[in-house]
């Protein structure tokens, strides 16, 4: 196990060395903010003890943040409007992230589509920018689950005041539906969807220093509801983050986040006691976040992505849900005429600070993950593009029944309707 995540360290960092080695022109300027128009925050939907980082929406997020985050002309008028509607046909490997014996496999049909909208307004001192997102994928053979689904939406307006301060309102929402293995027992499989309806509101004030780089302080509430409502709770939190621009090509954003949630319905689980008889669940944290962004309008490689975050969640009434968790991913992207390559590889770490496993009280859970993908496309004419995406992700962990390897290919087209 931890010879696999010396490996993928050591890959994230050759990765990322070899983004400076090939860089060249530079590409001007970027409106660096789009890149928050979908966060990460909802990469991890979990239902109890069922991590689903591995799901539809971690793997489009980072697709639909890398594109709101592309340099956008300097020149805005009236409107920038982008949308795209794509489907194919793919085949899944372990559906329900099932241990080896429980695996369930189905080839399935997919619909992609998205839509961006962007103006400025006041004479250059206001914009308005939105983003929607959408993702349908039917399955054929798993039992008890015919579809899955992913719509999320994220809009902003920000307004600049007393010459130097810019305060920001953002509206987002997302709702989801994916499958997890909810058997008994090992003699038979069984899917229950899982169903969450996620929306939240932001309020953020910006100030940028000549020379230092762009603070930005942040307060923000979200209310998670799921379709079992025993898991609904809200969240709060609120955030420092600092951005500096290091080159023509690159930009260096460091945050920290304080957050807390309370749930309505579900029991915390105090050592030695039963779930009866303990108050409700209260949990808090604090997320530190690094990015690196390196981008280029010329030559091969187009653009590079590095992303590292640790967590550290505590548990008020006991040590059950304590834990800590690390995140590392390097994304690349390249081009070659009118072939597009977008590669990706991640690590996730997570440690429970007094949680035994389910088969030996004496040894603490901990989980290593890993995922890979790559998704070569190529323009048809001036609105076409076909594509083939591939991915692979595994867990080892402490506690068996919590490892999978699981493997996805999807290839088909898309068709951008609107640009402009």
């Amino acid at each position: 196990m931890k010879n696999r995540r010396n490996i993928i360290l050591l890959i994230a960092v050759v990765l990322s060395a070899l983004t400076y080695a090939l860089a060249s022109e530079t590409f001007g300027s970027d409106q660096s903010w789009l890149g928050s128009l979908l966060t990460e925050d909802d990469e991890d939907v979990v239902v109890e003890d069922f991590l689903l980082e591995d799901s539809l929406w971690a793997n489009e997020s980072e697709s639909g943040e890398s594109a709101a985050a592309d340099p956008l002309p300097v020149q805005l008028s009236p409107w920038s409007l982008e949308s795209s509607v794509g489907g194919g046909l793919g085949y899944r490997e372990n559906v329900l992230f099932g241990t080896e014996s429980k695996q369930v496999d189905s080839s399935f049909q997919q619909i992609d589509f998205d839509a961006f909208a962007m103006r400025s307004f006041a004479e250059g001192r206001g914009d308005f920018a939105t983003v929607f997102f959408g993702e349908l994928r039917r399955y054929d053979s798993v039992p008890g689950l015919s579809s899955e689904h992913l719509m999320a939406m994220n809009t902003r307006i920000g307004m600049e005041f007393l010459s130097e301060y810019r305060g920001v309102l953002q509206i987002e929402a997302m709702h989801s539906k994916q499958a997890i293995d909810a058997s008994v027992d090992d003699f038979e499989t069984e899917a229950l969807a899982v169903s969450v309806f996620r929306p939240g509101v932001e309020l953020a004030l910006e100030r940028a220093f000549e020379g230092i780089g762009r603070f930005t302080l942040s307060t923000g509430y979200r209310k998670s509801q799921y379709s079992e409502d025993s898991e609904d709770f809200a969240a709060r939190s609120y955030g420092l983050e600092w951005e500096k621009r290091l080159s023509d090509r690159s930009r260096l954003t460091l945050g920290w986040e304080r957050y807390a949630e309370d749930y309505d319905r579900k029991r915390a689980r105090r050592v030695g006691e039963a779930w009866e008889d303990a108050p409700l669940l209260e949990l808090s944290g604090n997320r530190y976040e690094l990015e690196w962004l390196w981008t280029n309008r010329e030559g091969t490689l187009r653009r590079s992505r590095f992303t590292a975050d640790y967590e550290k969640e505590q548990d008020r009434f006991g040590d059950y849900y304590a834990r800590s968790k690390m995140r590392i991913r390097q994304g690349l992207e390249w081009q070659f005429g009118r072939w597009e390559l977008d590669t990706g590889v991640s690590m996730d770490q997570l440690d429970y600070d007094k949680r035994a496993t389910s088969s030996d009280p004496e040894t603490l859970r901990s989980d290593d993950s890993w995922r890979w993908d790559v998704e070569l496309s190529r323009e048809i004419g001036e609105d076409w593009q076909a594509f083939v995406r591939h991915e692979n992700s595994f867990k080892d962990s402490s506690d068996a029944i919590y490892e999978y390897d699981a493997a996805s290919t999807y290839i088909g087209l898309n068709w951008n309707f609107l640009s402009k």
